[in-house]
C-alpha cells in the first residue's frame, strides 16, 4: 500500500506495516519518495490517515540518529521540514517495536533536508507498567509573520 503512494519499490521497505510511520531501509530510499497524490487521497478516504511520515535509521549529520519526511497534504502540509506530533508517534512506535526491552529510547531527528529547511528534533520515549510517554524538543525559525483578519 505504501510502497505505492510513496512511489518507491517494495524492496525499499524495511517491512510492509500499514501504519501512518513508514520505515525504509536508508536515507537514499528517503530522499526518493514522491507522494502520489491519487492514491494518497484513496488512502485518506478508506482509512481516515492524512499523515504519513518516513524515517530511515541513516542520519543527515553526525549527532543524529535519524532522517524523518513527513507529509499530509490533506491538512494542506505537503511535506513538513519539522513534526512534533509525527516525531512524536514515531517515538512511541520505536519503542514499541524495540527488541532490547529498554525502558527508555532516546533520538535525534533531522528533519525538512529535503525540502531545504533543516531542523532538528529531540524525542524520548519511555516504557513503563504498560504505559508509552513521549518527549520531544527541539528549536525553530520564524520564516513569516502576520495577522488573522476576520
Amino acid at each position: 500500500m505504501f510502497a505505492a503512494i510513496l512511489t518507491l519499490p517494495q524492496e525499499a521497505f524495511v517491512e510492509d506495516l500499514p501504519h501512518v510511520v513508514v520505515p525504509v531501509a536508508d536515507r537514499s530510499w528517503l530522499g526518493r519518495v514522491n507522494i502520489d497524490l491519487a492514491r494518497y487521497y484513496r488512502l485518506v478516504e478508506e482509512t481516515g490517515i492524512k499523515n504519513i511520515l518516513v524515517y530511515a535509521e541513516d542520519p543527515h549529520e553526525p549527532g543524529q540518529d535519524l532522517a524523518v519526511r513527513m507529509f499530509a497534504d490533506a491538512l494542506g502540509i505537503p511535506e513538513d521540514p519539522a513534526t512534533g506530533s509525527g516525531n512524536g508517534c514515531l517515538a512511541a512506535y520505536l519503542i514499541h517495536h524495540d527488541r532490547t526491552g529498554a525502558e527508555t529510547l532516546e533520538f535525534v531527528v533531522g528533519q525538512g533536508y529535503e525540502m531545504g529547511r533543516s531542523s532538528q528534533l529531540w524525542l524520548q520515549a519511555r516504557r513503563s507498567d504498560g504505559v508509552i510517554r513521549v518527549r520531544l524538543g527541539g528549536y525553530s525559525v520564524d520564516v513569516a509573520e502576520g495577522t488573522w483578519k476576520n
